[in-house]
């Protein structure tokens, strides 16, 4: 029992100590990157998917962020669609100033490259891979965690198409989800406003 007092008093006092370093300054020209496992539900093939996912955002302003972000899709699924990776770039708006919450809502425009299997009266097909343009809109939040990290989801809708060598085109709508742990890093001094 003491033990377990003894870890938690620990644990909040590590957690006080990385809430007092705070994100002090201005975001601008802070760099952050995040990279993890995440999901996506892929709505015309009624299909999940499963990624290892990574960002970078670079503030330009205070307010205005730009990014981009790599999606490599895991063999998970059985169904037509069975590889839709992804790269995006684009910007992102946040409307909160200064704080440990940071929520942000942008848009990205990316290339889809894609596999798709098919079925016809020769037997079952497998295309190369395609690329597909796509547009997609995301959002999320992060809560930085001291200077150097910062806990996030986010959230993004991508949309378009595939027209490879399937005798029919693939529609892509997907809510794709990742978070967890990021870093930050400081591209120049932080300045106080």
């Amino acid at each position: 029992m003491e033990t377990t007092k003894l870890m938690i008093l620990s644990l909040l006092l590590c957690v006080q100590g990385l809430h007092a370093q705070g994100m002090p300054g201005s975001r601008k020209g802070l760099i952050r990157a995040q990279a993890n496992l995440a999901g996506g539900y892929q709505f015309p093939q009624k299909n999940f998917a499963a990624y290892v996912a990574g960002d970078l955002d670079i503030f330009l302003s205070e307010r205005v962020s730009v990014g981009g972000e790599v999606w490599y899709s895991l063999p998970l699924n059985d169904g037509q669609l069975r590889q839709n990776h992804a790269v995006f770039a684009g910007f992102s708006y946040h409307p909160l100033k200064q704080g440990r919450w940071d929520p942000f809502i942008g848009f990205s425009p990316g290339l889809a490259l894609c596999k798709i299997a098919y079925e016809d009266a020769s037997g079952r097909h497998s295309t190369p891979l395609s690329p597909a343009p796509l547009l997609g809109i995301t959002g999320g939040c992060s809560w930085y965690i001291g200077s150097v990290f910062h806990l996030f989801v986010r959230l993004r809708w991508a949309q378009g198409q595939v027209m490879g060598d399937a005798p029919f085109r693939t529609p892509l709508q997907e809510l794709k989800i990742s978070g967890g742990l990021g870093w930050n890093i400081r591209s120049r001094k932080a300045h106080s406003y």
